[in-house]
């Protein structure tokens, strides 16, 4: 579970895994940042470089990436 507030927008936001590993925490907690205008592009630039980077094998080999597919909806 990761939480992010922004006080000065009056939010609070919770992200949680459906399956309880934390590796999709940093690609939502960026896509969540970005859709509501929260960081600048530098700022989500180092945010990718350090949190959002390709998953490795048991070996340390790049074998794929976590993407997200958030879509933030008013309700």
């Amino acid at each position: 579970m990761l939480c992010l507030a922004a006080p000065e927008r009056g939010l609070g936001i919770t992200i949680a895994s459906d399956d309880g590993m934390p590796r999709g925490l940093g690609p939502a907690a960026i896509a969540t940042l970005e859709q509501l205008g929260l960081a600048d592009d530098a700022a989500l630039c180092a945010l990718r470089e350090r949190y959002a980077g390709a998953v490795p094998s048991f070996k340390g080999e790049p074998v794929g990436a976590v993407r997200t597919a958030l879509q933030l909806q008013v309700a």
